[in-house]
């Protein structure tokens, strides 16, 4: 594997995996403008730039993990905890309600889903939809009015059920699940960090379903990991920063005009052939 391709991968899962633009349908969409088959690599490099990528967010929202750390060690009311617990102990209650959806959509809709993800035309589609949520949630959302308090089971579902849309490549984990909390009234910053906290197994579960058939280290050389891993984490803790900032600007629409490109331009090129 050449450095150029090391470098290029690790920022695309670094800037795709938290930004609403889709990392899966850039996968798909980017070989196919450039008239590639696929970006060739090892399975042992995916699994690597996604263990960056988590390290990335656990780096962000290390407040968030410790008090989730935190509220497994007391008991729940106890008088001494504080507001980082109460907060953590309310995300370890919703987090498994999210999980309830992917399972029906995984068995209900597997081989259909697999069908479409594997057509760029639909990726290109399913793009624009990406683009017609961050568009939205500017537009018409509710006023955001819920904290980490008023947040209830109903808010982690409907969240849940737009993570599971996301087995649809092209449809953006991050910005299907930010404005599904959005659409539900939570506030801006609550929406986002709720997201991402739910992606953490999402992405661990990710790493050990890869890594069940991984080559030996050795088959790799040093300096492609490392550059790619280094690419990744950077840039994914960036696209985290720029989410954040974007998002408390009430500017999410900016990402809606690149998913509409990108998506037209790969329903053009499926056109021109």
């Amino acid at each position: 594997m050449s450095l150029g391709l090391a470098f290029l991968l690790g920022l695309i899962q670094g800037l795709t995996e938290f930004l609403p633009i889709s990392s899966s349908g850039h996968l798909i969409v980017l070989p196919y403008l450039l008239g590639l088959d696929d970006f060739p690599h090892p399975l042992l490099f995916d699994v690597l730039l996604h263990g960056a990528t988590l390290l990335a967010v656990a780096l962000y929202f290390r407040r968030e993990l410790k008090g989730l750390l935190k509220s497994l060690r007391r008991a729940p009311l106890n008088p001494e905890e504080d507001a980082l617990e109460g907060q953590g102990r309310k995300i370890l209650l919703l987090i498994p309600i999210t999980l309830l959806p992917l399972p029906l959509v995984a068995l209900g809709l597997g081989d259909w889903l697999e069908g479409m993800s594997q057509s760029p035309q639909w990726v290109g589609v399913f793009l624009g939809a990406t683009g017609g949520l961050c568009w939205s949630v500017d537009a018409w959302a509710p006023r955001a009015s819920k904290s980490w308090r008023a947040m209830g089971p109903w808010d982690a579902l409907w969240v849940g059920l737009a993570q599971a849309m996301a087995a649809l490549q092209g449809i953006s984990r991050s910005g299907a699940t930010i404005a599904a909390g959005l659409w539900r009234g939570l506030e801006r910053d609550v929406a986002a960090r709720f997201s991402f906290l739910i992606s953490l197994p999402a992405i661990a579960g990710a790493i050990l379903w890869e890594a069940r058939h991984l080559e030996s280290l050795s088959s790799l050389p040093w300096s492609a990991c490392l550059l790619g891993m280094g690419t990744a984490f950077l840039s994914g803790y960036a696209a985290l920063t720029l989410l954040f900032r974007v998002l408390r600007q009430g500017r999410f629409r900016l990402f809606a005009y690149y998913c509409w490109a990108l998506g037209c331009l790969t329903l053009l090129r499926g056109w021109l052939g």
